[in-house]
Parts: C-alpha cells; structure tokens; sequence
C-alpha cells in the first residue's frame, strides 16, 4: 500500500525542522510513516489523518502520536501566538495612539496567521490621494494581493492606515525598512485601482452593455449579452413565487447584473465584481434595492453563509444558478465523482440554501 506523506501535501518547515516518526503495524508487517511539520496545527492535522488511516485499514498505533519542536519547546502554538500578539497590539497601539480599530475579518486573520511564525504586527500609511476609493474596493484590493488588515475610526470609515502582518522580529531599523517597502508596494496597487475606478466611472450602462457582446460566457453558451438576456426571462419567471411582480425591475436587473464585468476594474481585480456594479448602479441613478440585489448577486459563497440582503438578490442569485446549471447540463459538463470544473454543485448548494432562506417551495426544474 503507498501511504501519502506530508512531502507531498507540501508542508515545509520555515525554522528548523521537526519529525516525527509514526509507527504503524498491520499484523506482522510494519510501515513506518514520516512527517514533517513546522506548525502545531499542521500536527493536529496529522494526527487526525493517522487515526483516520488506522481506523479505515484497521490498524493500530503502537504508541501515541507526539509533536517535537526542538527550537520551542513542547506545547508551543504559533497560530495562539499570532492570535494573541495581533489583539495585544491593537488594543496598545492601534487603539490608544491612534483612536482607530482594525475593520475585522476572521477569514484574512487566519491565513495570516497560518504564513507567519513570529508575527510582528506594523502600521503603514495609505496616500491621501487614495482615500476617494470607495471602502470596499480599499479593503479588498489590500486584502486579496498584499494580506493587509484595513483599519477604521469610530464611524467605522476607512482611515489612512493599514497593518501589515512582518515574520521578523521587532528591530526598529527593519520594521522601517519592512513598513517602507510595503507601502511602496500598495501605492502601486492603489494606483492602478484608482485609474480604473476613474475611468469605469466616465462611461454609462450602455457602454458597459455593449462590451458584454465581445465576452464569451463559454463555447456553445454565447457571449455575456446573451446570458444577461437568459437571466432577464428567468427573473421574470420566478418572481411571482417571490411576491415580485414589477416586471420592469426584473428585467432590468437580469440585463444589467454582468455589466461590471467589462469594466477595467474588475478585469484587474477580479474580486470586486458585485461590488463595482453596486457603484456604477448608484452612478447611474438605480435604487439602493437594486445597488444591494447586484452586490449580493453571488452570495452565498462557499460555506458562508451570508445571504443576499433583500428579495430582489435572492432572486437574481437564484436565476445565477437555475443559469449556470441548466447550461452545463445542456451541452454535457456535468460533475463526475472526481471532477467538477465549473464548480457546478456549490451553485446547486447555493440554489438551494437562498430558497430554503426564503421559504421559497420554487422547483427549479421548472425554470430549466
């Protein structure tokens, strides 16, 4: 039998390096299994995979499994240190000094401090010029590309400072250097985002709905345009069972929902689609039930569970979905045990979640 080992998971170790050794013992036969770790939750993942292979080959382990970290000791956690080093230092600089608090974001705390092994938490200034970004286009494009924390004051409006999570430790000349250089990074980020926020800014929905024609959606499923057309006639199917009936608004919102996809912004930063056309939507005059219906559009992502904020998103995402399936499905990409591309059971998943959220009995069948 080929166990999987750690090396080709792709864990490594950044200081020195731990083993462990397991010893497993099928009958007379024993296979020994290296791994190497450098984190203690990577251990704990270890751990749990050796039960789980000694309980599906009914095996068993001769000893229990132990973690050695010869640089820290047993019973060191770096993820417990980052924790507890970022909270400390907001609460005695962030707060004190500056009367500002970081905007909060579970997600992004626990991936940084799953890269860093001594977290060493600095404060980076954001150019004034900047600050005419909208908060969420700030926030996301320091988040996705650099893993900064955005920081707000007691109106939770963006202020003009970041943190940035370093993996040296304190040395005030390097911490100068690390801060510069990190700024000079996120000045070149924010300097795009703000040129293609003022031009996507210039141009109407019909010069938006226009380029649609030119982007494929996928070979044999037509062009943007066209899947805009598709959503605008499921909008108008499904709305009654939603206790909607403006028709007008349902058509509008199903044409208009892929517009931001065309624009320069979104095709530099990819995660901001929702939210830009949420903006274009208020620059243009639409009502803030429809700015949210866009911007919600794409919810519920993953296992979050956060969903669309009025009916009118519900039903846009729903016709998202009831889309994105029945097209796959009809030219025969459709999921194997092993292989979903298109990621065709999270929108069913998805589907499925808004209607329960609503109390919606729709069968979507109907609609495909």
């Amino acid at each position: 039998t080929r166990w999987p080992t750690p090396f080709s998971m792709g864990l490594q170790s950044e200081t020195k390096k731990q083993l462990t050794k397991t010893v497993i013992k099928n009958r007379q036969q024993t296979i020994p299994v290296w791994f190497l770790s450098c984190h203690t939750h990577y251990a704990n993942f270890l751990k749990r995979l050796a039960k789980d292979m000694t309980k599906f080959y009914n095996l068993k382990l001769n000893k229990p499994f132990k973690t050695i970290n010869k640089s820290r000791g047993r019973g060191y956690d770096p993820v417990t240190k980052a924790d507890r080093a970022f909270e400390k230092f907001i609460r005695s600089k962030i707060s004190k000094k500056l009367n500002l608090n970081y905007y909060r974001d579970d997600s992004l705390l626990n991936e940084v401090t799953g890269l860093v092994e001594f977290p060493n938490v600095l404060v980076g200034k954001i150019d004034k010029q900047y600050m005419k970004l909208p908060f969420e286009i700030l926030s996301i494009v320091m988040k996705v590309h650099q893993k900064y924390f955005s920081l707000v004051d007691n109106f939770k409006k963006m202020a003009p400072y970041f943190l940035v999570v370093s993996n040296l430790k304190p040395n005030n000349q390097t911490d100068k250097n690390v801060v510069k250089g990190n700024e000079r990074v996120l000045r070149a980020r924010l300097s795009d985002a703000l040129f293609f926020w003022e031009y996507d800014c210039k141009n109407d929905f019909s010069y938006y709905l226009n380029k649609l024609q030119t982007m494929i959606f996928y070979e044999g499923l037509g062009d943007l345009h066209d899947r805009s057309l598709r959503l605008s006639k499921i909008n108008e199917k499904i709305g009654p069972s939603f206790n909607f009936n403006d028709n007008k608004k349902l058509n509008e919102l199903g044409l208009y929902s892929k517009l931001d996809l065309s624009s320069n912004l979104v095709g530099e930063f990819p995660e901001l689609q929702g939210t830009m056309l949420k903006y274009l939507a208020k620059l243009n005059g639409f009502s803030k039930d429809m700015q949210f219906a866009f911007e919600d559009q794409y919810k519920p992502v993953g296992l979050n569970k956060n969903m669309p904020r009025n009916k009118l998103g519900s039903i846009l995402s729903v016709s998202n979905n009831i889309d994105t399936l029945s097209c796959f499905f009809s030219i025969g990409l459709i999921p194997t045990g092993s292989r979903d591309p298109f990621a065709l059971r999270r929108s069913g998943n998805s589907l499925v979640n808004v209607l329960w959220h609503e109390g919606n009995t729709l069968s979507p069948v109907s609609y495909t």
